[in-house]
């Protein structure tokens, strides 16, 4: 071959190959070997992979080179060679049997060759059999696919015998880069019925970009639902379909935020339909009726995608889904399919870039793997939605006011399977945020490791059994490397909405382990509805949950709790482990709030972190249920901070090992130096009526090592509950120990006078089991918490124990600069303060090596208000005696002299409290005082 043969022929193997996209080289130009003197040549080699249908024309290949013996044909033994020469073309053309062959053209006389590794595979125009596929070898094979797919003529969209294609297999890599795809099939136009065989080919740079100018391009008018929509991804919009082991690298889909502000406009209409979904995904935008997407073998497929878009739907009154309705939308963004119902998704290895970050933006549903799961019910032959054994990377570049819904897997799933994967989560939101007060609840955007929602509704079946097999339900699914940053946001290692009130969801044995910024943070999720079962099995390995979080309401497992959470408890009683460390957002004091304690407005009942959950409530009699877990838990920097439960409404607590590290909030600047903690408990904050503490073996360090120059305070602690405020509360055989300090309280409550004004009171209570208790008044617009007296007939506390535990009261009798707030101070060894009428036994609890040090000029002191008629008890510590009748057990109250007697049965003879003096903190034997000398 000649040198301009040779250039020329080189020329059309790369414009060929480039056109086909179908290649793989070795290298692509001819470089020729190194001319050395010591050096022999080396001959170099290109490979070119290269596919055909059945009939193409195979133009890389000339019969002179096989004539003057440049082009060898290897074919293997025992195999027919698949490509051969028309004499009358003067072409090589593929046959019609599937087959390969190498044919290596020979570039010049020193060894130097290109070969092309060609595969040949019949075509069937018609695609109606396995056999007989579609077959997309190139691009141009694609093309006319796409082609057939979105043409609306039955002409274009039928094929032999009017059937639609059936069968379609991708039988080579094929490279879409500089082109701006229009999606196959559409919710007008669905794809139907379709195997589409990726054979783990790859579907490289496909982009599709929708901007201000073309939308309108990708709009379909649905005659059938007068709507317009639009589905975006390789299919728009597939039913009772397989997609099955195609890959994707390098996909980018845009859909500029202005298009948004087009067909969100109550007025803009297409082709007179109102604009009403918007659905993104990179293998499909909608899928639907037994839509499998999928690998079929041991591999996993892939995905890569980077998106700047979201997902829409216009409500059926017509309104545009945005911050004006709080209705669930059916529509999403997804990294394999934006809508899914009734539909699989199964084998996938996900890795998603999102941006969605405008504010004007509203109601996104933003999943790795799926946007939004819907079901249709009406049909028990459907199959259930799934997503099985994927792995998802999802990052999102977020807003916390758009009110997006971000899943790691999905947002909202409903009757869904979700199990054996793998998700890392990273959202992160650049907003400036600071005022927690005035955020608008309409527009918080959530984001969550697995789900914004799971949940379930009953299927249309008189069999029970069936109806439960479609019930949600979330197994052996890991979270890792959660990092989520949304100061603004609500944000949960699982999910935000754990099932529904109505319809079960049950999660197994799943994991969260990374860390959490955001105005509302959880380790599991925000809500867990009554008819959600949480567990852990024996075959779990690890920590349940092992994170970081930081927020204004926090908690380690869930938020409001009305299910059941239990983990599980081997031989040797060890129980499932959850870590976390939890940071509050605190409570900077404004200088009115400071300096006068009237206005002291800080909303001590909304800011609260804790090591499980905030709130566990009773639901139609079903109580929320948490037991058999080990809670190790450091907490800080917050109003409200209890090692288990701010508030345990109504719930029931039971078989917890809880070791808890708690710090007070403190301020401290040039001019200030204040703690606004309010409330600390070693497993609750407050319990109420119905709530149970059972078997539960607490290990407390309350401000341990910290730097007492600073102020580390609270108003209400206790070992067990800080507040008891009303009747009907259990707390049984349960242990308390540690070691606890305070120097500073900021709160106090208000008490209305006979001429309706108030009086404000100070407060510090502490007791080794419960602080007070104290009910909650009607505060008629009062800043403070107005005490009111509790009823304790239906109340048990019983056989606990308090052991080895040293609570320090490190306060000095220092008398209010303003006469008309004097202070309620208690320490006890058991109980803090009574604020009741009732009695109560105590007598089978039980203590052992238990200090209190304190003040007690602070705690026992009596003193005249300035204009009062006599003197006011206020303070007391270790005990208190009305008419030689002991008013509370082990040094355990301090009570306003306002006639509540009561007699508490002691179990032993002596007040145990320590004798210290304002000039000198020193502990001293517990037993050394009797209650002479303390008086």
């Amino acid at each position: 071959m000649n040198k301009k043969s040779f250039i020329c022929s080189l020329v059309l193997s790369v414009l060929l190959t480039l056109s086909l996209g179908i290649y793989t080289l070795v290298s692509l130009f001819y470089v020729p070997s190194p001319k050395t003197p010591d050096k022999p040549y080396e001959p170099t080699n290109t490979t070119v992979q290269v596919a055909f249908r059945s009939g193409d024309i195979v133009d890389i290949l000339k019969k002179s080179d096989e004539a003057d013996g440049t082009l060898t044909f290897i074919v293997e033994e025992g195999k027919e060679n698949p490509v051969s020469y028309n004499e009358t073309t003067g072409k090589y053309v593929a046959g019609n049997e599937k087959g390969s062959v190498k044919a290596v053209v020979k570039i010049n006389d020193k060894g130097d060759t290109n070969t092309y590794e060609i595969s040949v595979y019949p075509h069937s125009d018609a695609g109606l059999t396995e056999d007989a596929p579609f077959i997309i070898a190139n691009k141009a094979n694609l093309l006319e696919f796409a082609g057939i797919l979105n043409d609306g003529s039955a002409a274009r969209r039928t094929v032999a015998n009017g059937d639609a294609i059936k069968y379609a297999e991708l039988v080579a890599d094929i490279d879409l880069a500089g082109d701006n795809w229009k999606p196959m099939g559409s919710y007008t136009y669905l794809v139907e019925g379709l195997t589409f065989k990726g054979n783990g080919h790859t579907i490289k740079n496909m982009t599709i970009n929708v901007d201000t100018e073309n939308f309108e391009e990708f709009i379909i008018a649905d005659n059938a639902d007068s709507v317009a929509t639009m589905h975006l991804g390789f299919f728009g919009a597939v039913s009772n379909s397989h997609i099955l082991d195609l890959n994707f690298t390098g996909a980018v889909i845009n859909v500029a935020s202005g298009v948004y502000d087009i067909v969100s406009a109550s007025d803009y209409t297409y082709e007179n339909f109102p604009f009403a979904y918007l659905n993104i995904g990179v293998v499909s935008g909608y899928a639907s009726n037994n839509t499998v997407i999928a690998s079929s073998g041991d591999k996993n497929t892939s995905v890569s995608a980077r998106m700047n878009a979201f997902s829409f739907e216009r409500l059926a009154d017509g309104n545009y889904a945005g911050k004006k309705t709080s209705n669930l939308r059916y529509s999403g963004l997804g990294g394999v399919v934006g809508y899914v119902s009734n539909a699989q998704v199964s084998k996938y290895d996900v890795d998603i870039n999102v941006i969605n970050n405008v504010a004007t933006v509203y109601d996104s549903n933003i999943g790795g793997v799926v946007g939004f799961m819907n079901a249709d019910l009406s049909d028990a032959t459907l199959v259930k939605n799934a997503i099985e054994n994927c792995n998802a990377k999802l990052n999102v570049t977020a807003i916390y006011l758009n009110k997006a819904r971000i899943g790691g897997l999905v947002s909202c799933a409903l009757n869904t399977d979700i199990k054996d994967c793998v998700v890392e989560l990273t959202v992160k939101d650049n907003t400036y945020f600071t005022e927690i007060e005035a955020l608008d609840d309409n527009v918080i955007t959530t984001a969550s490791g697995v789900a914004q929602q799971v949940y379930s509704n009953d299927v249309a079946s008189d069999d029970e059994a069936v109806k439960a097999s479609f019930y949600s339900s979330v197994k052996n699914v890991a979270v890792k490397n959660l990092d989520i940053n949304m100061r603004g946001g609500i944000a949960n290692g699982v999910a935000h909405l754990a099932g529904r009130t109505k319809g079960f969801v049950t999660f197994t044995d799943v994991s969260v382990q990374g860390s959490v910024v955001a105005r509302e943070a959880f380790g599991f999720a925000e809500v867990i509805q009554k008819t959600t079962t949480i567990s852990y099995t024996e075959e779990f390995e690890g920590e349940a949950i092992d994170v970081t979080l930081t927020g204004s309401f926090a908690a380690g497992f869930g938020g409001f709790v009305y299910g059941t959470v239990y983990g599980f408890k081997d031989e040797n009683g060890n129980k499932t482990k959850i870590n976390a460390d939890i940071v509050g957002f605190g409570a900077k004091l404004t200088e009115d709030q400071f300096n006068d304690y009237a206005e002291r407005k800080i909303a001590y009942d909304n800011y609260y972190i804790s090591g499980f959950a905030t709130y566990l409530y009773t639901n139609d009699d079903t109580a929320a249920n948490v037991s058999n877990f080990e809670l190790n838990v450091s907490l800080k920097d917050s109003l409200n901070m209890a090692g288990v439960v701010y508030n345990n409404v109504s719930g029931a607590v039971s078989d917890l090992d809880v070791n808890a590290d708690i710090i007070s909030y403190n301020y401290k600047d040039t001019e200030y130096n204040y703690s606004t903690t309010y409330m600390i408990g070693g497993v609750a904050c407050l319990s109420g009526n119905g709530s149970s503490i059972e078997n539960v073996n607490v290990n407390l360090n309350v401000n341990k090592d910290v730097n007492k120059d600073l102020k580390y305070g609270t108003t209400f602690f206790g070992g067990l509950v800080a507040r008891i405020q009303n009747n009907g509360v259990t707390l049984s055989n349960n242990s308390v120990s540690g070691d606890v300090y305070f120097n500073y309280t900021y709160y106090k409550a208000s008490f209305m006078n006979a001429d309706e004004s108030y009086t404000f009171y100070d407060v510090f209570l502490a007791g080794g089991l419960v602080g007070s208790f104290t009910a909650y008044g009607n505060t008629d617009g009062q800043p403070q918490d107005e005490f009111e007296v509790v009823e304790l007939s239906n109340t048990e506390i019983s056989n606990n124990n308090v052991k080895d535990l040293s609570i320090v009261a490190d306060f000095n009798f220092d008398v209010m600069d303003n006469m008309n707030c004097v202070r309620i101070r208690a320490l006890g060894v058991l109980i803090g303060n009574i604020y009741s009428n009732d009695d109560i036994d105590l007598s089978s609890n039980t203590f052992d090596n238990v200090e209190l040090t304190a003040d007690l000029n602070a705690f026992t002191a009596r003193y005249s208000e300035s204009g009062s008629s006599g003197a006011t008890t206020v303070n007391t510590l270790g005990y208190n005696k009305t008419e030689n009748k002991f008013v509370h057990s082990y040094g355990a109250a301090a009570q306003l002299d306002e006639g509540f007697d009561r007699i508490v049965v002691l179990s032993g003879e002596t007040t145990q409290i320590t004798d210290v003096n304002a000039e000198m903190l020193s502990k001293a034997s517990l037993n050394e005082l009797n209650t002479e000398t303390a008086q």
